[in-house]
């Protein structure tokens, strides 16, 4: 397993894995350049560790594991459009939990894997800011590549704000794993990607877990605080001098016009109207933009939006597509969270600060359902519950 043409595959796997937004098709069936390299990544793996498989079975029956599988599944049976469900049950759920297993079978093969994740975050920041200058439009909301092929005027700003939710946990993600002097430049250029997305959301998780950071991590020495508020600080008066006449902060309060706020006001109370007429079994992995329709008229109308892929809240979201079962495995690794930072688990700070920022940008938003947060989330988690640096494999 060391070598070079396998840790490259590692790497090459995790800086293009944002590139599954552009597909194509072979005999019907749709495939993307990192769907190819997961399934060659496990398939190699398989044929040189088949000592190993016993280790990720005992992996597939911890809980988190286990009940992510079964909640994923029941989302399937139950969903309208099984095809589409089917499809994200492989792309989205066993694909990415898969390749983070193997990934974190060793130290090496995690950070090789992390590092190329970070490096995806740097060319997508590149490119974000690319587009920005181009546009000549210095509020210009930024795609990169998740408006492939796609209508960027059904979802004005979504994009960008996917690309924040990407960005923020990438932040303290390199801050564990890429361990040169070029590491606070990628975390400063990763930063730098966070405030061109422009996304409220993604900024105000980056400063709340970066004061958390600082406060449990480097302890409550006062020079060092008063530095890294001062920075902070400068970053947020220069955003807010960017932002501030823009419409969206102009508007952003008037719950009687189509804002960030009010959009979500009206999703959640569908939403919530959703989870009351379905509290059991939610109503299927990929059915809420449909559900959302029928119920939203009701509510308000004409509503401020039409086509809603999700509730822009992981834990409604996380209901609605399977119901109580995947509410009780939310909880179940929010108490392996709280546990990993009471016991203080060595060598996982980062990643339990990449994993709180997904649960705090999930408030307002959904970082959730696709191959790349995806990879994120698993590779974070198993991080952060699993890894004993110690020993060789999980166990």
């Amino acid at each position: 397993m060391i070598m070079f043409p396998w840790y490259f595959l590692i790497f090459l796997t995790g800086v293009l894995v944002p590139t599954y937004a552009i597909q194509w098709r072979w005999f019907g069936v749709p495939f993307s350049n990192p769907v190819l390299l997961m399934m060659g990544l496990i398939t190699i793996w398989f044929g040189i560790e088949s000592k190993s498989i016993r280790s990720l079975w005992r992996i597939f029956r911890r809980p988190e594991v286990f009940l992510f599988l079964l909640w994923l599944t029941l989302g399937v049976l139950i969903s309208e459009d099984q095809k589409a469900s089917l499809g994200m049950w492989l792309y989205a759920g066993l694909l990415p939990l898969m390749t983070a297993m193997i990934m974190a079978q060793n130290r090496s093969m995690r950070r090789v894997f992390v590092q190329g994740l970070v490096w995806s975050g740097v060319w997508l920041t590149v490119l974000a800011i690319g587009q920005i200058i181009f546009s000549g439009d210095v509020t210009y909301r930024p795609t990169t590549v998740y408006a492939w092929g796609l209508d960027v005027g059904l979802a004005p700003g979504g994009f960008a704000n996917y690309l924040g939710m990407i960005l923020v946990p990438l932040v303290f993600l390199s801050r564990e794993f890429v361990e040169d002097k070029s590491s606070w430049i990628i975390t400063g250029v990763l930063i730098l990607g966070v405030l061109a997305s422009q996304s409220l959301t993604a900024i105000g998780s980056l400063c709340l877990v970066g004061i958390m950071a600082l406060i449990q991590y480097q302890g409550f020495r006062r020079k060092r605080l008063l530095q890294w508020g001062l920075v902070m600080g400068v970053i947020l008066s220069l955003f807010a001098a960017w932002q501030i006449h823009t419409p969206k902060i102009q508007n952003l309060t008037d719950m009687s016009q189509r804002n960030s706020l009010s959009s979500r006001v009206q999703i959640w109370q569908a939403s919530t109207q959703l989870i009351q007429d379905n509290p059991v079994t939610g109503i299927g992995l990929v059915d809420y933009e449909m559900k959302y329709t029928e119920v939203i008229p009701s509510i308000a109308f004409p509503p401020h939006e039409w086509l809603v892929p999700h509730p822009h809240n992981l834990f409604m979201g996380v209901w609605l597509m399977g119901g109580l079962l995947g509410v009780v495995w939310l909880l179940v690794i929010i108490w392996q969270l709280f546990g990993n930072i009471l016991h203080q688990v060595p060598y996982s700070r980062y990643s339990k600060l990449a994993f709180v920022s997904l649960l705090i940008l999930g408030l307002v938003d959904f970082p959730f359902g696709r191959l790349d947060i995806m990879s994120i989330w698993w590779i974070a988690l198993l991080s952060m519950s699993q890894f004993s640096p110690e020993r060789r494999s999980l166990l």
